[in-house]
């Protein structure tokens, strides 16, 4: 069977983050972390019957930076002051009017309370919207309520996303996320892969048989492409933007992008300077790991039934460009990874753990 690079074989790159991309722009490289297809997260508190609240029920937002807030319901009272709910004027007016109004009310103590920067609330009948003011996906948290008769109805917030632009000519690998669709690299004249694994030699005495005993997985990828820009030198050697690396701090490095993405702080990524373990770039407080990259390889077949093969956690390795007589030119850049390969129908967006890698 023939395969047609770009037709049948189909290959992306992407970070290890959800949030980050690597671009090169002025002949540096960068971890970029903002603008795309960013939205805000969303949840919803619905008054279901107003009568019924007792005194000092409590609903609690959380917003992006991690704030706890909240809220108390006065049923004794009809005034809305910071992060306490009166209530009194809505109950008694009962039914759907009451629902109603007690949403208006629920949403003017947000928009008064200690959230009043971080979320904004409108009401429709008896409907609450709720929206993070900042995009991400650190805006997805839960709603709670101590309200037990279910007089209220609470939805967490969902939806927050914060996907960086893909630019032609620039972008080098795409953050980890299946929205939007990622972008296959462009000329490729060649895909090199190895699966394989390295084994240690065991003897028993007795025996003439060797035991060949797996230690780890190692994959290779060998990319070559038709040059027509220097993003995969500036990656492969560097340096990195002004203040864009990071070895435990902010610095400028004269590194490129060969570990991958890191995230120095909240919100706030790097290009990982590849003094780290790699079981240690793990997401600002959290577990998943963000090192090295990830290469998604698509075999075409009949739709619906491709096999793709996603390959973790590698680490670009080489990088060398062709000179050919007539002026063609072409560059390879050489990835490895030590984690098991992910083969299915899709490319597989799960993120890497320290007990993987």
């Amino acid at each position: 069977m023939a395969y047609y690079l770009g037709r049948d074989v189909k290959v992306y790159i992407t970070t290890e983050s959800t949030e980050s991309q690597v671009d090169v722009s002025s002949n540096a490289v960068s971890a970029i972390s903002a603008g795309g297809s960013s939205t805000a997260a969303t949840g919803s508190i619905t008054v279901a019957e107003v009568t019924n609240f007792d005194d000092e029920d409590t609903f609690v937002l959380i917003d992006t930076a991690g704030t706890t807030h909240t809220f108390t319901i006065e049923v004794s009272d009809n005034v809305t002051t910071g992060n306490s709910v009166g209530l009194s004027g809505a109950i008694s007016a009962g039914g759907s009017a009451g629902n109603t109004a007690a949403a208006v009310k629920i949403a003017a103590s947000i928009n008064a309370g200690t959230c009043a920067s971080t979320i904004t609330a409108t009401s429709a009948l008896a409907v609450v919207t709720l929206t993070q003011d900042s995009h991400g996906d650190d805006g997805n948290t839960t709603i709670t309520s101590t309200d037990a008769s279910g007089d209220i109805t609470v939805v967490n917030f969902t939806g927050g996303t914060l996907d960086p632009n893909f630019v032609s000519g620039q972008t080098f690998a795409e953050n980890l996320d299946a929205s939007p669709a990622l972008t296959k690299i462009a000329d490729l004249t060649a895909v090199d892969l190895g699966i394989g694994v390295t084994d240690e030699d065991i003897t028993y005495m007795g025996s003439k048989t060797v035991l060949k005993a797996e230690i780890k997985k190692e994959t290779t990828i060998s990319l070559t492409r038709k040059k027509s820009n220097n993003v995969w030198d500036v990656v492969y050697n560097g340096p990195t933007a002004a203040s864009k690396g990071w070895n435990g701090a902010v610095e400028t490095g004269d590194y490129g992008a060969r570990w991958g993405v890191i995230e120095g702080a909240a919100d706030t990524w790097y290009v990982n300077g590849g003094l780290m373990a790699p079981k240690d770039v793990t997401d600002f407080g959290g577990t998943d790991l963000s090192f090295g990259y990830r290469v998604h390889i698509v075999l075409c077949g009949v739709s619906g039934q491709e096999e793709v093969i996603s390959i973790p956690a590698c680490q670009l390795v080489g990088h060398t460009v062709s000179l050919n007589a007539d002026g063609t030119t072409e560059e390879t850049c050489e990835l490895v990874s030590q984690v098991t390969p992910r083969i299915g129908t899709t490319p597989n967006y799960a993120r890497v753990t320290a007990t993987q890698i």
